[in-house]
């Protein structure tokens, strides 16, 4: 039986790769109020250019190790 996420609103989220699916997740992760969204792109303008739109994100250089709560991996 999966187990129910609890307190998303308490995760920090890694989204690996900026590609174009990541915009509607990051969409659907606002929704759910999660604390913190980090994105980790190979190439740093296609997270910048997530930034210029989700202002709120952070941008971890390519190959950095954070702590986290979720991982999402869409490259």
């Amino acid at each position: 039986m999966p187990r129910k996420l609890k307190q998303i609103n308490l995760r920090r989220v890694l989204i690996l790769g900026a590609g174009g699916v990541v915009s509607s997740i990051i969409f659907a992760l606002n929704k759910m109020s999660v604390s913190k969204i980090i994105v980790s792109n190979r190439t740093r303008k296609k997270a910048e250019d997530l930034k210029s739109r989700f202002h709120h994100l952070e941008i971890l250089d390519w190959g950095d190790i954070i702590n986290f709560d979720i991982i999402i991996n869409a490259t």
